[in-house]
């Protein structure tokens, strides 16, 4: 008799936990993706790719005869922000970007962008210029995504595959 009261108040007991488990769960629910849309709100803000672990863009979904490369003719020199030195630089760029075909702005942005060449460096001198030396020399990878993340803000998501500088010069002032 005392082994079927235990079992009896045991069962008891797993049936509460279940029951309060279940009512933490429903009631925690709502909190927890109210967090997460916050979170992705902030991420969206700051352009940040939650998806990608290492920071880095990916490139796999645009094959390489579907890239249109498109060389910005003239360098591009950008005066940079001061850095901690006090000291001011210049930042000398030759870029080129990396066009998908297959995007729907292709037809409309693609066949003539000299047309948007001096759109393109303005947009490349207002992203630069909020840099100093030594954060661009730091991290030139999340300066160019940056860049493109402008860009196609510009010209339409997935137009711009990636940025690429083919020769940056710094200069002090």
């Amino acid at each position: 008799m005392k082994k079927n009261l235990l079992t009896i108040i045991t069962f008891a007991l797993v049936l509460v936990n279940i029951v309060l488990t279940a009512i933490l769960t429903i009631t925690i629910m709502p909190e927890v993706k109210k967090v997460n849309e916050l979170i992705t709100t902030i991420c969206d803000a700051i352009d940040l790719d939650l998806q990608a672990a290492t920071g880095a863009e990916s490139t796999e979904s645009v094959s390489l005869e579907n890239i249109d490369v498109y060389a910005v003719a003239d360098q591009i020199m950008v005066n940079l922000k001061q850095g901690a030195d006090g000291k001011s630089y210049v930042m000398v760029i030759t870029m080129s970007l990396n066009i998908n075909k297959n995007n729907a702005n292709y037809e409309t942005y693609g066949t003539n962008m000299d047309t948007y060449a001096e759109l393109i460096k303005s947009t490349v001198t207002k992203v630069v210029s909020k840099h100093t030396v030594e954060e661009c020399k730091a991290d030139q990878e999340a300066l160019q995504r940056e860049i493109k993340n402008e860009l196609n803000a510009q010209f339409g998501n997935g137009f711009i595959v990636s940025v690429g500088f083919s020769q940056v010069l710094y200069s002090e002032q």
